[in-house]
Formats: C-alpha cells, sequence, structure tokens
C-alpha cells in the first residue's frame, strides 16, 4: 500500500481540483460564486489483485479523493478515484490513453488518471471485489455504458456491469443495503448483486452487478403496446399489444417484492398521520394548490381502521429498471438511493402507476394532430385496463401479508389519498 505524504496530497490536489472543477461545475445550473469544489482527504485504496495484469507496480497507486464545496449552491461531497504513474506508465497513459487523463507533468514522466476509466485498474477492481479468477485472455472486452459527472457504468468482459458513483459518496447507500438485503433473502427477480466497491470506511464507492442483456423494459413494451391500439382501436383488451397479462404479472413480482422488504427490515403498524405528511410535502410547496388539494384529498384517509403496514418501499421504481425478460419481471436496479424510505407499499405503487399514466398520455399526445383524441380516450381505457391487472396480481400476493388494507373500502381510500384515483 502506497504511503500517503504531505508531498502527494499537494501534488493530487493540484491534478484532482482543477479537473474535478471542470467536471462537476460545467454541469452545474447556476454560475454563482458559491459553485466551488476543495480537495478534503486523500486515502488509500483497499489492495487489488496482482500477478495476472501487467505494470503490478502501478497498482499499489490508486487513491481515493474527496471533494467538498458546492455545487448549484448545494453543499455536496464527491470522490474520483486516482491512480498515480511514473515513467513509462505516465508517458503512455498521458500519450495514449487520454480519456483517464487527469493531469501530467511537461515530460509526460508523472501522471494523475482516473482509474475508473483506465482499463487495467477497472480489470482489478472488478476481479478484485467479485474475488473472481482472472480469465487468461490477453484482451478483455470492456463496454463503457455511461460516463459523466455523476458517475461511470461499464460492461466488464460480458459477465459483470460495474457502476461507479461520484456524487454524495461519504457514506453506505441504502438503496445497495435493499438490494443485497432481498438478494441474501433469496429474492430473484432482480439482477444479483455481486459486491460493493468500499473504501477503508466502508463508504459506498460503487457496485458490481452479475450482466444481462436479454429483457425488454416496462417502458418500451407499454410503448408497444399502446402503439397496437391506436393502430388498431377498439377495446384494449382485443388489441394485439394487450398488456393487461404482463400487468398483472408486474403486479405480483413488486407484491414479492415488498414481502421480501418486510422479511428483511421489519413490518411496522401503518402511519397514515406521516402519510398523509409525506403526500402533502412531495405534492408542492405548502399552501399550494397542489398542496390543498393533496390534504383535501387525505382526509378519509385520518378515519381508516385498518391502514396496512408501514414498510421499507423500493422509493424508485420506475418504467426502465423494471424488465420483462423469458425468466419473468425482474428489477435492474444500480442501488444508487442514499436515503431508506419507509412508507405504505401503496407509495411504490402510486409512484410506478403514476409512470405509466404519463407515458400513455405522453404516447397519445405524440400522434398525428387529427388522431390525438381518440388515441386520449384509447390510452385512458389502457390505463384502467392495466391498473386494475397490476392490482390484482399485486393483492394475491400480499393478501396474507398484512400489508395493505384487507377492506376494499378502505384499500380504495389508501388508493386515492396516494393518487391513484381511477382503477
Amino acid at each position: 500500500m502506497a504511503r500517503i505524504t504531505k508531498t502527494l496530497v499537494s501534488a493530487i490536489d493540484q491534478a484532482v481540483v482543477p479537473y474535478a472543477t471542470k467536471l462537476f461545475l460545467s454541469n452545474s445550473e447556476s454560475n454563482g460564486s458559491n459553485n466551488e469544489l476543495k480537495l478534503a482527504s486523500v486515502k488509500s485504496f483497499p489492495s487489488i489483485v496482482k500477478g495476472d495484469f501487467e505494470n503490478d507496480a502501478l497498482f499499489d497507486s490508486i487513491y481515493v479523493a474527496t471533494l467538498e464545496g458546492f455545487v448549484d449552491e448545494v453543499e455536496t461531497t464527491c470522490t474520483l478515484l486516482v491512480g498515480k504513474a511514473t515513467g513509462d506508465l505516465a508517458f503512455d497513459i498521458a500519450q495514449n490513453n487520454q480519456e483517464s487523463l487527469i493531469s501530467s507533468d511537461s515530460n509526460d514522466a508523472l501522471a494523475f488518471f482516473d482509474a475508473t476509466l483506465y482499463a487495467p485498474t477497472l480489470l482489478r477492481i472488478v476481479y478484485s471485489f467479485t474475488k473472481s479468477p482472472v480469465p487468461e485472455v490477453s484482451n478483455h472486452a470492456i463496454k463503457s455504458v455511461e460516463t459523466n459527472h455523476l458517475g461511470n457504468s461499464f460492461i466488464v468482459d460480458g459477465k459483470y456491469r460495474v457502476v461507479f458513483y461520484r456524487f454524495n459518496t461519504i457514506s453506505q447507500r441504502n438503496g445497495l443495503d435493499l438490494i443485497f438485503a432481498l438478494d441474501e433473502l433469496g429474492f430473484n427477480n432482480m439482477v444479483a448483486p455481486l459486491a460493493r466497491i468500499q473504501d477503508h470506511d466502508s463508504n459506498d464507492l460503487g457496485a458490481i452487478f452479475d450482466y444481462t442483456d436479454s429483457g425488454m423494459s416496462l417502458r418500451s413494451l407499454a410503448l408497444t403496446s399502446l402503439r397496437d391500439l391506436f393502430d388498431l382501436g377498439g377495446d384494449p383488451s382485443k388489441a394485439g399489444g394487450d398488456f393487461s397479462e404482463e400487468s398483472k404479472r408486474l403486479g405480483e413480482m413488486i407484491g414479492k417484492l415488498h414481502i421480501a422488504s418486510g422479511e428483511a427490515f421489519g413490518v411496522l403498524p401503518g402511519e397514515p398521520k406521516e402519510w398523509i405528511e409525506e403526500i402533502v410535502s412531495r405534492s408542492g410547496h405548502r399552501g399550494s394548490k397542489a398542496s390543498k388539494a393533496a390534504s383535501n384529498r387525505c382526509e378519509p384517509l385520518k378515519l381508516i381502521e385498518n391502514p396496512g403496514a408501514n414498510i421499507r418501499v423500493h422509493g424508485n421504481l420506475n418504467l426502465c429498471n423494471l424488465v420483462r425478460s423469458e425468466m419473468g419481471w425482474f428489477l435492474d436496479d444500480d442501488g444508487e438511493a442514499k436515503t431508506a424510505i419507509w412508507s405504505s407499499p401503496i407509495r411504490d405503487i402510486s409512484e410506478l402507476l403514476a409512470k405509466l399514466e404519463e407515458v400513455a398520455q405522453n404516447a397519445a399526445s405524440e400522434r398525428f394532430e387529427d388522431e390525438q383524441e381518440r388515441a386520449a380516450i384509447l390510452a385512458k381505457a389502457w390505463v384502467s385496463r392495466n391498473r386494475e391487472a397490476f392490482m390484482e396480481g399485486y393483492l394475491q400476493v400480499v393478501e396474507s401479508a398484512d400489508l395493505v388494507p384487507p377492506d376494499a373500502l378502505e384499500l380504495e381510500v389508501l388508493l386515492n389519498s396516494f393518487g391513484i384515483t381511477t382503477l
């Protein structure tokens, strides 16, 4: 493990701060004077595998550089994995690996680089944290999925999807806590998490997942169904792209997810008062028309006798991280959520169904002008049919788990309070 000296910290400071400032603040939405980043700490990175790659000496020289400051006038932290190279290796990186280069001296004899963007270090990180034997191949396949100021994502050797977080990394990510807890319980309707990439203080810097390229997202399948319905017209159940059976299966999968979350983190009595505060606060500024409407909508919730349970919900189910494969529906989630959300399971459902309704409305509005009115009517019928199918599948799974009100009228009150009004 490389020793961290004042000279090293000073050199990393001079290299990393301009690089990070350009990387992060170039995406800033404001030009306020409060936008600035400063180096807060430099720590060693956990040891990674050696012996199966060239340039072994390099890999005692990876550091976790943490910066603190303000972005869009919001206090934040961000992290870079910084590699240090000297001699021929520094020259090679400076001349041939510009995408990973942070800075180099005038002779390219000393270089600092982003270790997540340099193939040899990326490979070592993946195979170290997954505790997998390094394949005996000379050329490893690395595909960049996304690289920006928020983080990097790669497919490695067609087997692993690795994600590195850059923003707000000084903590453990609650999203990863949820995913790994579900995996330990045997919940298999998700892409398998393989390893958390953490520093010596157990802060989450990234994660590694099993990689699968099979399946279509909920968004893609919903749009296919809607377009088929718009082309054929009539009853949504008669369209070739009828989606109701898939919606029912998706409801069943989300029910299993909520039961597993309850087993992993516990099931608490429902808290209608807290839910109402949450619903109102999320609807808009207090006193606004939207918040007043939400408050009025929630009035009946105060009177129900059995509101169901308070559980650790997912909090970010959407049309892209729910995927359908030959094996069924599964969750494809990077675990980026930092906050653990406790609420009624209906919160997850309401957000997901609202997004389905939004995609249906948008699909209708994108038709030719003379088709839009007819398409909007069909989209509304499609939403209603698929909401009913989703809830049928969901309730069949959670029926005996006491997660939602057993009384149909009280369930309707809860659904309406969270904004599901057209079932």
